[in-house]
């Protein structure tokens, strides 16, 4: 009764509910109208029994649920949402969060607006008893209301996105582009409670509608650079990484050389954001900050990978990888000639199915003569296949090997280098189409069509074609992130969007004594990701 009262003769529902206030009165309070001041203290006390007074679980959501069913019974669970603890009062919180952002998105569309309101509203449901057990829930909250700040900062910086060259692009992809496909992407899943989940779609396709423009900018700087055969110092093709910032760290230091297969920018970034602050920390290029990698055209495995592990343009599978990274010429520079750089692949980092890793590569890892020790792991490229109804949060503990290969580093001092060969687009009710090639690239047919770009260049490596990579070649392939060619999946690469091309490069540390030439790296968080202090 005290749970329900809170909620009847609650200062905000005065004047709004007089039949309910007689009914609870009539039926539960003998007739009687209590103090206000009594009220607030019964129900603070029935709030303190359900949160801190019950060990039993089911006899505190009997409680609540009763509550609830006082509510209905007088005609006020209507306004169950002036309630911190009823569950019919969290799902109303959330439908009213959604109809907050649903006039703030059509306020927006007309320019920039204040958001007072929706701020108040995120703030209620955070002080629901049932916002901490709802955390992924609340995760899509907070990053609707980051992406908000996001486009009412586009109002502001309208020409602040128009990059220069093909590096500005991947810079800003990598600096505020994967931020942002880490948000959105977060809402694809939606929400239980419909006018939240409509406004979450109406949200996901605004900002997937610029991040496509972004792309399409993308594409077309990708397509000029790729047939002008350019080189640009701050952005690293995938077939030099190893040469350029695995081997010079290796000479000093023994490296685990960690790629996820798949790895977007946006996992990255959210993986980053588990793994960083207790144990390592991400470091930078003392002048130049962090830079990322570009993949090949097509972004596919069979060449990226390949070409990454080989030290050169060129397609193959994990045979092929082995030999090429214990072969390449940088990296076996760095190491002992009795103990040249190894590869392991996903068939043997696990001796068993319950074995979290196998022995040989703790032995190898723990090894003070191996300078060199690479590992390939496939949970992003396996989640691509078959992981359309799960909603994944990217930590360490999501890729199964991850943390005992960060256990064996840090106990043997190691810098680990954890790269990406590609990245990946969900799918989002993408477009099929049939045609010649892979899931998201296609045999040139001089065709390209609204969302495809024909690109040339001798950087362009067809799989399964025993042409020379030497060669000029040229294909087709999708700038925009809503068309494929292969059959339907939870996601796709072989395009040409930054979330396919552009690829993560992170140094990481257990110690202070970072590599000559490398510091920790400073925060990098957009503006628009945390909310600005406030000022008395």
């Amino acid at each position: 009764i005290g749970l329900a009262a809170g909620v009847v003769l609650h200062e905000e529902a005065k004047g709004k509910l007089e039949k309910a206030s007689g009914k609870l009165e009539e039926r539960y309070l003998s007739g009687e109208t209590p103090s206000a001041a009594n009220i607030a203290a019964w129900h603070a006390a029935a709030c303190d029994v359900v949160r801190l007074g019950l060990s039993d679980g089911r006899l505190k959501q009997q409680l609540l649920g009763r509550g609830d069913e006082i509510l209905h019974e007088v005609g006020g669970d209507a306004f169950a949402w002036l309630s911190d603890t009823s569950a019919i009062g969290f799902d109303q919180r959330l439908a009213r969060f959604g109809k907050e952002l649903g006039l703030a998105l059509e306020a927006m569309s007309k320019g920039p607006v204040g958001l007072d309101s929706l701020v108040q509203s995120r703030d209620r449901l955070l002080a629901h008893d049932r916002a901490a057990r709802e955390r992924r829930r609340m995760d899509r909250v907070q990053m609707a209301m980051r992406l908000v700040r996001w486009l009412s900062s586009q109002h502001k910086q309208a020409s602040a996105h128009a990059p220069a060259s093909l590096s500005d692009a991947a810079d800003i992809h990598l600096r505020d582009g994967s931020f942002v496909d880490w948000a959105r992407l977060t809402l694809r899943s939606g929400d239980p409670v419909r006018d939240l989940s409509n406004s979450y779609a109406k949200l996901f396709d605004r900002v997937t509608d610029i991040a496509e423009s972004r792309s399409r900018t993308f594409a077309q700087k990708l397509k000029d650079w790729t047939a002008a055969h350019s080189d640009d110092e701050s952005l690293v093709p995938v077939e030099q990484i190893l040469g350029r910032i695995v081997a010079p760290i290796a000479e000093r230091n023994p490296v685990l050389v960690i790629l996820i297969d798949g790895m977007s920018v946006a996992v990255f970034r959210e993986l980053m954001d588990d793994v960083l602050g207790s144990d390592w920390a991400l470091l930078a290029e003392e002048d130049r900050g962090l830079r990322c990698g570009l993949a090949t055209v097509p972004s596919v495995t069979e060449v990226s990978r390949t070409s990454l592990m080989c030290g050169k343009l060129t397609r193959g599978a994990s045979a092929s990888e082995k030999v090429g990274f214990a072969e390449h010429p940088e990296l076996v520079s760095a190491s002992r000639v009795t103990h040249p750089p190894i590869l392991f692949h996903k068939a043997s980092l696990q001796e068993s199915e319950d074995a979290s890793l196998a022995a040989d590569i703790r032995k190898e890892i723990g090894s003070s003569h191996r300078k060199v020790v690479g590992v390939v792991v496939n949970a992003v490229d396996d989640h691509l296949l078959k992981g359309d109804q799960i909603d994944t949060r990217w930590t360490r503990d999501e890729i199964k090997v991850l943390p005992s290969l960060l256990h064996e580093a840090k106990m043997s001092r190691r810098t680990v280098i954890l790269l990406s060969d590609h990245g990946h687009v969900l799918d989002c009710n993408a477009t099929g189409k049939k045609a010649d090639g892979g899931e998201r690239w296609r045999v040139d047919t001089n065709d390209a069509g609204e969302q495809e770009l024909q690109v040339s260049g001798s950087r362009i490596v067809i799989p399964a074609v025993t042409e020379s990579s030497e060669k000029s070649v040229s294909l087709i392939a999708p700038w925009s992130e809503r068309l494929r060619y292969g059959i339907k999946k939870n996601g796709y690469h072989g395009g040409l969007t930054p979330q396919e091309m552009v690829v993560p490069i992170a140094v990481l540390s257990t110690s202070e004594l970072f590599p000559s030439g490398w510091q920790e790296a400073s925060v990098d968080l957009p503006l628009w990701w945390n909310e600005p202090p406030v000022v008395d």
